[in-house]
């Protein structure tokens, strides 16, 4: 199974991800990415350590998010 680490989320909704040891980028949508998310859609920020929540409707690009980790595997 892929070990996808973290995301990096740029504007143009490219994905850079972390599988395995290597960086990869990808074009995603939502939802392709909700199958990547925990089941309580929680993630850590790395630039503030905080929590977030996501809501997969509100449209990820819209909350200026950047970087996310995964607080486990799906």
């Amino acid at each position: 199974m892929t070990s996808i680490k973290y995301l990096r989320i740029s504007h143009d909704k490219t994905v850079l991800v972390l599988v395995n040891g290597h960086s990869e980028k990808r074009r995603v949508d939502l939802s392709e990415l909700s199958h990547w998310f925990n089941q309580e859609n929680k993630f850590l920020d790395l630039m503030t350590g905080e929590i977030l929540h996501l809501d997969l409707t509100a449209g990820l690009w819209l909350n200026g998010w950047d970087t996310l980790i995964l607080l486990q595997n799906p």
